[in-house]
């Protein structure tokens, strides 16, 4: 089967394991765009360090591993840059130029 779009993050991966055993995932293949937080060879880069800063301090006890957390994390980070880009006169026009630069 072949799935565009689509990107299975360790968590998924986990559960269809523990719920229809590991012949349903083997030989599966899932691309992603973001880094793998629980791979350490990312835990130096800056976005990395910021994420899991983030998380120790409003997650404590939350799998920092888990890139369902880290994909949450940089779309609120999007969002917060793109609001800032607003200015003092938040529109939908503004929001649409700022969106686009």
């Amino acid at each position: 089967m072949i799935v565009n779009s689509v990107s299975a993050t360790d968590t998924f991966m986990s559960a269809a394991v523990a719920n229809a055993g590991a012949d349903t995932v083997n030989g599966s293949l899932s691309v992603g765009y973001l880094l793998d937080p629980a791979n350490p060879k990312y835990d130096s880069t800056a976005g990395m360090k910021l994420y899991k800063r983030l998380m120790a301090k409003y997650g404590p006890g939350l799998n920092q591993n888990n890139g369902l957390y880290l994909y949450g994390a940089a779309e609120a980070y999007d969002t917060v840059q793109l609001l800032t880009k607003l200015g003092k006169n938040p529109t939908r026009s503004a929001l649409m130029k700022a969106a686009r630069s």
